[in-house]
Parts: structure tokens; C-alpha cells; sequence
């Protein structure tokens, strides 16, 4: 019995009106290709939320946003319907539905409770209040295109042929104005062109200066060099002819004393010989050739010494 008692309290609770959910229009109207969208207004005016279902005759050729969601206790949403594709060759007999149920208050809302809510109750034949809505298609000429502003613009152009010659003049004068503008431009997006180019020749000729101050630096670093080793070759040259004129000088001095020797020797020998036997008139000959022999040698030192 306690168990009636609750299940008979949670049916009272969940008992809605069914004038609680007002739904308008009655009737949906269709009217492509301007106006090819329809809606469904819902207004709750009870105490209990409302979970609603949208079902169609013809689901395929609609777009339905939303086609099933919650409706909160005195709370407005809005369902819309639109018309993707026209029936062919047919008559336009497509019908709506909404249904709709009173929703428990511990009841989670999201897409995936909702889709449930309504299996089970499908399968437990709860009860669900629902209403029809036949619809109509009402077909309208398509939105007028931009191209039917033409005669407009032809009127405009009649107009300006009407003009007197000082607006003519003007215009002409406007439009020489607009064409020597950008001639005017010109020069001034070449400046930057000619500053970058004086740039460039300000820093090649600073470049070839710094090159050329360094070779001068470097020359003289290399002139005294050459310079210092020509004077050491040239003294190495000078102690060497020094030095060879020495060793003649101590060779000629040498052979001076020899000759006086052999001139001492000569005369000592003369001096000798007058004295001696004319047996020895002989050797005094052989003496006489050694002499000349002597003085040849003489001659031939002095020659090879002045080479």
C-alpha cells in the first residue's frame, strides 16, 4: 500500500494541463524560394517542465531545428522549419506533429536523457499530448536581381549627355587633374631608388679608401725592409772586397820580399863571380836565367793581382 501511495504522488505531480504548452500557428506556411522557413512557437504556462517531439510526413525534403528538446515552467522556445527541396510532380499534402510531456523534477537535461525519455516512453505507451499541423505551400517570384538597376543608370547617362560645355570643360579639366596626379607621384618613389644609390657609392668610395690607406701602410712597412736588406748585401759585398784586397796586399808584399831577396841574392852572386875563375862563368849564366826566370814570375803575379 505504501508503494500505491508514491506511484499514485509522482502521477499527481507529473499531471499537466493540456492547455499548459500553447502552440501556435496552426497551420504552417511554406513560400519559397523568399521565404521557404516556418515556425512553431511553444509557450509553457504551467509549474512542470515540458519535453516536446517533432514528427513529419515527409522529414526528408525539411531542415528541423530543434526536433526535440525541454520547454522550462513558464518559458518560451521556438522550433523552425525549413523547406530544403519542392515535391515534383505531386501535391503538397506534407503534415507536421509536436508531442509533448510533462518531464520528472530530478530529470537531467541533454540530448542523449531526452532521446531516452521518449523510447521509454514509447514502450511503456505513456501518456503524450500532441497537435497537427497541415501544411501549404504558397510559391513567390524569386528577389529582384541588381540587373534591373540598368535603366537607372541609363537615365544618369542621358542626363550627363544633357550637360553644357562648361561642365564638360570642367569634367575634362577634373580628369587631366586625375591623370597628371600620379605623374606627379613618380618622383617621389624614385627618391628613395637615388638615396639608396648614393648610399651604395658613399660606401664603395669609403670602402676604396680604407683600401688604399692600408696598401700605402703597408708599402712603407715593406720599403724599409728592402731597404735594410740591400745596406747589409752591400756591406756583406764591401767586407768581402776589403777583405780580398788584404789578402793581395799581404800576397804582393810577399812577393816584394822575395824579389829584393832574390835582387840581394843576384848581386851577391855578381859580386862573387868577378872574383871567381872563369871556370865559373857557367853558373854565372845559369844564374842570370834563374834571374829572368824570376822577374817573368814578377810580371805574371802583378797581372793576375790587377784582375
Amino acid at each position: 500500500m505504501g508503494k500505491d501511495k508514491k506511484a499514485d504522488k509522482k502521477e499527481a505531480a507529473l499531471t499537466v494541463n493540456p492547455d499548459d504548452l500553447l502552440i501556435v500557428p496552426d497551420e504552417l506556411v511554406f513560400r519559397p524560394p523568399a521565404n521557404p522557413t516556418a515556425t512553431i512557437d511553444l509557450e509553457n504556462k504551467g509549474s512542470v517542465r515540458i519535453s516536446f517531439k517533432v514528427k513529419g510526413t515527409a522529414v526528408e525534403r525539411y531542415s528541423v531545428r530543434p526536433n526535440r528538446g525541454l520547454v522550462q515552467a513558464k518559458s518560451k522556445d521556438k522550433i523552425s522549419l525549413t523547406l530544403k527541396k519542392e515535391p515534383e510532380n505531386e501535391e503538397f499534402t506534407d503534415r507536421f506533429m509536436v508531442q509533448w510531456m510533462p518531464v520528472p523534477p530530478n530529470f537531467v537535461d541533454n540530448e542523449e536523457n531526452v532521446k531516452d525519455l521518449w523510447i521509454k516512453a514509447k514502450e511503456e505507451n505513456r501518456k503524450v499530448f500532441y497537435k497537427n499541423f497541415p501544411c501549404k505551400l504558397e510559391k513567390t517570384e524569386a528577389a529582384p536581381e541588381p540587373a534591373k538597376e540598368e535603366p537607372k543608370a541609363e537615365k544618369t547617362g542621358k542626363k550627363k549627355k544633357s550637360k553644357s560645355k562648361k561642365d564638360k570643360a570642367a569634367d575634362g579639366s577634373e580628369e587631366e587633374e586625375k591623370k597628371e596626379e600620379p605623374k606627379k607621384e613618380e618622383p617621389k618613389k624614385e627618391e628613395p631608388k637615388k638615396e639608396e644609390a648614393k648610399k651604395d657609392e658613399s660606401e664603395s668610395e669609403s670602402d676604396k679608401k680604407k683600401k688604399d690607406e692600408s696598401e700605402s701602410e703597408e708599402k712603407p712597412a715593406a720599403k724599409p725592409a728592402a731597404a735594410a736588406a740591400a745596406v747589409a748585401t752591400k756591406k756583406e759585398e764591401k767586407s768581402e772586397s776589403d777583405d780580398d784586397e788584404k789578402e793581395d796586399g799581404s800576397d804582393k808584399k810577399a812577393d816584394d820580399k822575395k824579389d829584393e831577396k832574390a835582387d840581394d841574392d843576384k848581386k851577391s852572386k855578381k859580386k862573387k863571380s868577378k872574383k871567381a875563375a872563369p871556370a865559373a862563368e857557367g853558373d854565372d849564366e845559369d844564374d842570370e836565367k834563374k834571374g829572368e826566370d824570376g822577374d817573368k814570375k814578377k810580371v805574371k803575379r802583378k797581372k793576375a793581382s790587377k784582375k
